[in-house]
């Protein structure tokens, strides 16, 4: 059976050109449409990127500032290391003075009075105060060459008699 139509044939003519139109657009749209996603996609993909390179820019900073901060916490430890070394050779030393002075206080005579005694580092020792006579001086030498304690003993002055006996310093250094 054949289709029947009472239509005019331009009025056919006319849809079918509409119906070809309409493709034609539908298809310009959906090549446009595809056009516009290909050229902005890779702008979008850039754009994301940017973000990702920003995110692990601001990761490698953070790592470098926690990198710095160990560094920093390296050097302080050495630091304090070396104050604490430090600090044990030093608490060595004053139990080593403290040791030689009482040995020192020791040996002091009695007829010696006015005992002063000065720390001059860690390698000498002032001894200053007021003798009955020259021979307590002499005396207070001998002992403390005795405890063979000292590379050094010599007498820094002895100034003219006072009225209430004799001044005298005498500097030590210790072996």
């Amino acid at each position: 059976m054949k289709d029947i139509n009472l239509l005019p044939y331009n009025v056919l003519e006319e849809r079918k050109n509409r119906e070809r139109t309409k493709v034609f657009i539908t298809i310009l749209v959906i090549f446009g449409f595809i056009g516009l996603i290909l050229i902005y996609l890779p702008l979008f993909k850039a754009k994301s990127l940017e973000r990702e390179k920003k995110a692990m820019q601001a990761k490698v900073d953070e790592i470098k500032h926690v990198v710095d901060d160990k560094n920093k916490l390296d050097r302080i430890r050495i630091r304090v290391e070396q104050k604490e070394n430090l600090l044990k050779e030093i608490e060595k030393k004053e139990v080593f003075v403290k040791d030689i002075l009482e040995l020192i206080e020791k040996e002091i005579p009695q007829k010696i009075y006015s005992v002063q005694i000065n720390v001059g580092g860690s390698e000498s020792i002032i001894i200053s105060g007021v003798a009955v006579n020259d021979n307590a001086i002499a005396d207070l030498i001998y002992n403390i060459r005795g405890t063979q304690k000292f590379s050094d003993i010599f007498v820094g002055s002895i100034p003219p008699t006072a009225v209430n006996g004799v001044n005298f310093t005498i500097n030590l250094i210790i072996k």
